[in-house]
């Protein structure tokens, strides 16, 4: 029963599969942090709605890309639409998110 407890377990893990995930990319003169992403879909969707914020990175610096991961499969599909690819101004910055295929 262990190995089955617990949102770090493999099978709970996100994937894009899953429909929780958006991939997102940012001009990096205009930089966006976690917090404000959180902050932004907490004012939008409610308390606890972003599980995960992730960061690309090339050679150790921001590589201006990222996804954000929802706790719900219905946010990203009330974000997107049907449409495969959106743009959002959040926190004075223009965000670029797809879903995956």
């Amino acid at each position: 029963m262990d190995q089955i407890q617990g949102r770090n377990n493999e099978y709970f893990r996100p994937s894009a599969l899953d429909g929780r995930t958006l991939f997102f990319n940012y001009c990096l003169h205009f930089p966006i942090t976690r917090q404000l992403l959180r902050n932004y879909f907490t004012e939008q969707f409610g308390d606890n709605v972003v599980e995960n914020v992730f960061f690309g990175r090339r050679s150790g610096m921001i590589a201006g890309y990222g996804n954000i991961t929802f706790s719900t499969s219905v946010l990203p599909h009330a974000i997107m639409g049907e449409e495969v690819e959106s743009r959002m101004f959040i926190c004075n910055t223009w965000l670029r998110f797809k879903k995956f295929k």
